[in-house]
């Protein structure tokens, strides 16, 4: 199997992965033998590990606390956020629908930017460097933060993007995974909620 790794910021990031694979071989020079590829004793495979929760963090739960720095060096913790509507969006460069959402994310940045309302974009994967590009190229305006993989482990966001919406209180009050073309709608109408409730 052969995975590489490229991203254009020309438009927009395409071609993050490309992997091949190869099955049902066989093998015609007499110089190869099938003995080769025998299992050699005394293997065993990996145990497997505790079950472990694979679920989404559910409405309602305290958000956990997580600090990163952010494309411009800046220190943040979700904490300093308390009292704002906090929209964590979970992305990696060159995830597809990560880039459809771009314009929704922007357009709910504008909607809502004299409100206490925040959009913290977190990459899963991705370095400062690839992260910072990306924004620029973009002209994403709502801040981002690189090598957010341990807090995606936290809030259990295996996909992409995945969005947590968390009140002024610190809880979780919507969880969506994926992006769709009713996500702004949605996401609008829960925000305008959270905003009437203070």
């Amino acid at each position: 199997m052969n995975r590489t790794r490229t991203a254009d910021f020309s438009k927009e990031a395409a071609d993050y992965y490309s992997e091949e694979n190869y099955f049902n071989y066989q093998f015609e020079q007499d110089s190869v033998k099938v003995a080769y590829f025998v299992k050699p004793a005394g293997f065993h495979p990996f145990k497997e590990k505790p079950t472990e929760q694979t679920t989404l963090l559910a409405p309602g739960t305290i958000a956990p606390n997580w600090t990163l720095y952010d494309t411009d060096d800046k220190k943040t913790s979700l904490s300093e956020f308390k009292g704002k509507i906090v929209l964590l969006d979970f992305f990696f460069v060159g995830c597809i629908p990560c880039i459809q959402s771009l314009a929704t994310l922007d357009n709910l940045q504008n909607k809502y930017k004299n409100k206490a309302f925040v959009i913290l974009s977190l990459s899963t994967r991705d370095s400062k460097k690839l992260v910072k590009e990306f924004k620029e190229s973009q002209h994403i305006k709502n801040r981002m933060y690189p090598n957010g993989g341990d807090v995606a482990n936290l809030y259990f966001a295996k996909g992409a993007p995945t969005f947590y919406l968390i009140d002024r209180e610190g809880k979780i009050s919507t969880v969506v995974e994926g992006y769709t073309d009713s996500f702004e709608k949605k996401m609008s109408g829960i925000i305008d909620t959270l905003i009437k409730k203070d």
